[in-house]
């Protein structure tokens, strides 16, 4: 799957964007800013920023909208989603915490999307998290395993 075939696909619109590590969606005018393409993580970005065009959802506050433009990536990619692009999406989606993951359905919600990933990209590929618990002092602690644990 080539980003430009998905560009054409769904009608976007797309400019470059001169950071590296930097991508952004504009549903108004289905336009995604993005910087050159290269290889997994740059696409994995970038259909990420698709999903939002695709699978928009109002409140920007919740961690709804995020994972549903990280499944609908998923379901583009299929066979191409890689461990790579697991990782990636594992290191964004923790970045929302504690500003959007503000209860523990949200949590069981991230890490569904989680363990749907490992299991497209394939336990020998993947590092996902197995465990999650809320300590008692209500600060989320992270266990995480390899397949090979």
């Amino acid at each position: 799957m080539r980003a430009v075939d998905l560009a054409v696909q769904h009608e976007w619109n797309l400019e470059r964007e001169p950071e590296r590590h930097k991508a952004t969606a504009h549903f108004a005018t289905r336009t995604i800013r993005t910087p050159p393409i290269h290889g997994d993580l740059e696409l994995a970005v970038f259909v990420h920023e698709g999903g939002h065009l695709e699978s928009p959802m109002g409140d920007r506050d919740r961690i709804d909208n995020e994972l549903l433009a990280w499944r609908w990536e998923m379901k583009m990619l299929g066979f191409r989603w890689s461990g790579a692009m697991q990782h990636e999406m594992e290191a964004c989606l923790r970045t929302y915490q504690p500003l959007r993951i503000k209860t523990y359905q949200d949590l069981q919600l991230m890490e569904a999307v989680f363990a749907e990933g490992a299991e497209q990209a394939g336990p020998a590929r993947s590092e996902t998290m197995n465990r999650t618990a809320i300590g008692g002092n209500g600060q989320r602690t992270y266990v995480r395993r390899t397949a090979h644990d």
